[in-house]
């Protein structure tokens, strides 16, 4: 009896805590239209990662809650794995691996880069990425970089968001802004952005894609329960589906 007992409490206690009908896993995004992984229509967001966490979930006993917020407070809350256990949409970077698990990953993007190309400003001339060190490389707060291999390369990083990272780069702050082209093409086709006649987008030669993971906080309860329960779903997403005939 004392046995089944203690049974029963460790199993009411894992499901409570890794996810049940009462307490879902909490997982954050950057609350920043990213387009086309995550947006803002008609006040409801939408997008790829969103399809993802339903279809990891669809035959699942546990649910799931999804918070936009403001990225660094997304991260600093799933830190400590209680507000929020995972992050969605995240690149890797040995800081960040001392706080989190990474999932297998799910999607990849590409370096990219923006100028003004006007007569009164030098084009760019990047061949390479150690070319940017010729130049004012601007990103955004909390954005990482390191997958643009520009190690060393001091990069402003004050603009607060994509929108402003622009209006630094058309006020002449800066020669360059960083970002990946797939969200930027996004931003462009939805008006999220401004874009000048002047404005350019390109794909940084030589840069490998950018793979995006989900991030498991490695306080949080049953972490590594969690991340065997998304390199699961992520496996099944990307095997196809067999054929019937």
């Amino acid at each position: 009896m004392r046995r089944w007992l203690i049974a029963a409490l460790l199993a009411l206690t894992a499901s409570q805590t890794f996810g049940s009908n009462t307490t879902p896993i909490a997982f954050c995004h950057d609350s920043e239209d990213r387009p086309p992984r995550f947006y803002l229509r008609d006040g409801e967001w939408q997008g790829q990662d969103i399809d993802v966490l339903d279809r990891l979930f669809a035959d699942s006993p546990w649910r799931y809650r999804l918070d936009a917020v403001p990225w660094r407070r997304c991260l600093q809350s799933t830190e400590a794995g209680r507000q929020h256990q995972a992050v969605l949409s995240a690149t890797y970077s040995v800081a960040r691996a001392k706080h989190y698990y990474f999932s297998n990953s799910y999607y990849s993007h590409t370096p990219a880069y923006l100028y003004m190309a006007s007569d009164d400003r030098p084009t760019p001339e990047i061949t390479r990425p150690t070319d940017f060190y010729r130049y004012r490389v601007c990103g955004v707060a909390g954005f990482n970089y390191a997958g643009f291999n520009l190690s060393g390369k001091g990069i402003d990083q004050n603009a607060k968001d994509l929108p402003q990272l622009v209006d630094k780069l058309i006020a002449g702050r800066c020669d360059i802004a960083l970002s990946r082209f797939e969200i930027i093409q996004g931003l462009k086709e939805r008006d999220r952005i401004p874009w000048p006649a002047a404005l350019e987008l390109r794909a940084i030669p030589r840069a490998s894609l950018e793979r995006y993971y989900i991030m498991v906080s490695h306080h949080a309860p049953n972490a590594q329960r969690l991340l065997r329960f998304i390199n699961r779903g992520i496996e099944r997403l990307s095997t196809p589906p067999r054929d019937a005939s």
